[in-house]
């Protein structure tokens, strides 16, 4: 028997572990919803629900391909437990993934399973990770030449066994009631490869109207939205360069997509460079637990950060700049610990990848929040549709509004700092820690 372990991979096009196993001849398509991987710090409901969403269609697309997606819920050892009873010897075939602490120890225990029991596994790595990569240049010329392959065939039939584990089932009716921590989002991205596959043609569709707009409320609005598909693996990245590339060959905006495209890779480069780096939470560390939760309820009194924060509550999603302005804010205006900010913004965004939130949360720059909410929404349009206490104060005051003369009247609250002095104490502070690195690693050289 042949049983492909599906994880973050929630697709059938370009599927490597999927094509290999139907070589064999009949396939198990198999997702194991793991107690510890759902019990962590950094995943909430809303993460689950796009999960369950692409578990959907991921089912319709194999059932229509003669095959049957089966829903295994409990540990993966159980699984492979119940795997061998029934078929006695079988293959495993699956995607490796590196991003998530609890994911590197589930591949260490499938593994460690599979070998005690003396049993055949096909571990693929990700795709756009590579092995004995030194530096980025040896990366880049990697990851160009792994986009230009040729893609793994969507498979025309999947033939599935006659008999299966009594363990396992094939409605997902049992999910919708699996308890997960946070709040579900209901105008956030579904998820899904066949909604992947929309996304994707209509950001080509209009992508060249996007460079006629420099207001953040345009710039949400005409951004790709594909990255919460990539993360989940509904779309291959594979993919997603090709049909971007193939679009380039027809258009005269092409410079457009050339940027689009670098910032994939420089996702992918990322994640590849900081490989190891988790969050380990302290939650002894409840000193800026009042001033995180105003943060995260979008209550801090800064009106651009309010309007971000709900925003992203209420859809899992905001563009890079504006989680750079507002994790700056709340990392160094107000005080709170990057692993604090850093497992509550993971439970809120739909493409939580922690390689790639590691690097904007703990080395992202200095920001100053009304300067960055005068430049990218000087209208205040986007303050105003989202934080609904604002949208009656004038144009003059919607980016400070405690110098409006009724602020009192306007229900909103005052801010948790004083913005201006809290960014020049950041920034100091931030030249003098450079200052002091930068010294030190004088010192190696004259020691």
């Amino acid at each position: 028997m042949n049983v492909v372990l599906f994880i973050k991979d929630l697709r059938l096009h370009d599927h490597q572990p999927l094509v290999e196993a139907l070589q064999y001849g009949e396939v198990l398509p198999l997702y194991v919803v793991e107690p510890t991987f759902w019990s962590s710090h950094d995943l909430s409901i809303r993460h689950f629900q796009f999960v369950l969403e692409s578990l959907e269609d991921l089912k319709a697309q194999i059932e229509k391909r003669g095959g049957k997606l089966f829903i295994f819920i409990g540990k993966i050892e159980e699984a492979l437990e119940q795997l061998s009873k029934t078929y006695g010897a079988f293959r495993l075939f699956y995607y490796e993934y590196m991003s998530i602490k609890e994911m590197v120890n589930l591949n260490t225990r499938v593994c460690q399973w599979m070998k005690k029991h003396g049993l055949p596994v096909a571990c693929f790595p990700s795709q756009a990770y590579f092995l004995d990569i030194e530096n980025e240049s040896q990366y880049k010329k990697r990851w160009r030449a792994f986009m230009n392959e040729k893609m793994h065939e969507t498979p025309v039939k999947i033939n599935i066994p006659n008999r299966c584990p009594s363990a396992f089932q094939t409605d997902l009716r049992d999910l919708y009631n699996y308890k997960v921590q946070g709040e579900k989002i209901r105008f956030g991205l579904k998820g899904g490869e066949t909604n992947g596959k929309e996304t994707l043609n209509s950001y080509l569709q209009y992508f060249h109207e996007r460079h006629q707009y420099k207001h953040l409320i345009d710039e949400i609005r005409y951004s790709s939205r594909l990255s919460p598909y990539m993360t989940w693996g509904n779309l291959s990245l594979r993919y997603v360069i090709q049909q971007v590339d193939e679009e380039m060959k027809r258009t005269d905006k092409a410079k457009l997509l050339q940027t689009f495209v670098q910032k994939i890779y420089q996702r992918c480069v990322t994640g590849y460079f900081v490989q190891g780096k988790f969050y380990d939470v302290n939650h002894e560390d409840d000193s800026h637990l009042d001033v995180l939760n105003k943060w995260i309820k979008g209550r801090t009194g800064i009106p651009i950060i309010d309007a971000i924060m709900r925003y992203v509550m209420k859809t899992g999603w905001i563009n890079h700049q504006s989680r750079l302005v507002a994790v700056s804010f709340i990392r160094d205006l107000a005080g709170v610990s990057t692993s604090l900010i850093g497992q509550s913004f993971a439970q809120l965004l739909l493409d939580y990848d922690p390689l790639i939130q590691y690097c904007y949360i703990e080395e992202g720059k200095v920001m100053n929040p009304i300067a960055f909410s005068k430049k990218h929404d000087p209208n205040g349009e986007f303050i105003r549709r989202h934080v609904s206490e604002l949208k009656n104060v004038p144009s003059q005051y919607i980016h400070e509004p405690w110098l409006y003369p009724g602020f009192f009247k306007l229900g909103y609250p005052s801010p948790i700092v004083d913005v201006y002095q809290a960014y020049r104490k950041a920034r100091h502070e931030r030249l003098r820690k450079k200052q002091i690195d930068q010294h030190s690693e004088q010192l190696k050289f004259d020691l």
